[in-house]
């Protein structure tokens, strides 16, 4: 994963920049839904965000799920700090995701509920790498949420060296390459995208399951 300085810097910023409106609320949205889909507001059920920024989506999965255990982890030391002053009843970890395997299981359980991977999947170097991590932690027909800009399209791959100008080297997977990467150890569930304007990117939402031996091919 590429240098934490820069998202040191936006940790300042975060909450003003112009993506909130048009890509993080949108999907901080769509994953609040899709988790009422499946558990009541009063269930208890552990979630981990991988790369969870500065906690905004943690503090609305808490206030909507305040039984839920809920675990941050972000490469940012800025990030990791004001997420934990919105959710103090969290458990948020200064490691990045690569590393999750060195987590203390005393601090973070051995597996969870659900894992959560929003607007963070494209900056990791060895992205097939952490789905497999992602596999591991999750419980037998666990599921996995990920969120990012996607180059499913034409357009998508004229516009997002744009993007990158401001995060900096990223690879943004197709539909097509993240079912290749997934095809052996999740079930494809959901796919949406949550852009909501033409000129915006390909903003790719999907939920996979765990495969187990509830869950067959």
């Amino acid at each position: 994963m590429k240098s934490s300085r820069i998202w040191d810097f936006w940790a300042g910023h975060y909450e003003g920049l112009w993506v909130q409106k048009w890509s993080l609320k949108p999907t901080r949205d769509a994953v609040v839904e899709e988790l009422k889909r499946s558990y009541e507001t009063d269930a208890a059920f552990t979630l981990l965000d991988a790369g969870c920024g500065v906690g905004e989506l943690l503090e609305e999965i808490h206030t909507v799920f305040p039984k839920a255990g809920v675990f941050g982890l972000d490469y940012s030391l800025q990030m990791t700090k004001k997420t934990k002053e919105r959710v103090p009843e969290g458990v948020i970890c200064h490691q990045a995701v690569e590393e999750l395997e060195t987590i203390n299981k005393i601090i973070f359980p051995e597996n969870f509920d659900v894992i959560l991977c929003t607007h963070s999947f494209p900056y990791y170097k060895d992205q097939q790498k952490v789905l497999n991590l992602f596999h591991r932690r999750l419980k037998p027909a666990g599921r996995l949420f990920l969120a990012f800009a996607s180059e499913s399209t034409l357009y998508d791959r004229g516009i997002m060296p744009l993007v990158k100008l401001t995060t900096g080297n990223a690879k943004y997977p197709s539909k097509k390459e993240l079912r290749g990467m997934i095809k052996e150890e999740f079930a494809y569930r959901t796919e949406e995208n949550v852009a909501k304007h033409f000129w915006m990117p390909t903003l790719l939402f999907v939920v996979l399951q765990k495969y187990s031996k509830e869950v067959q091919r």
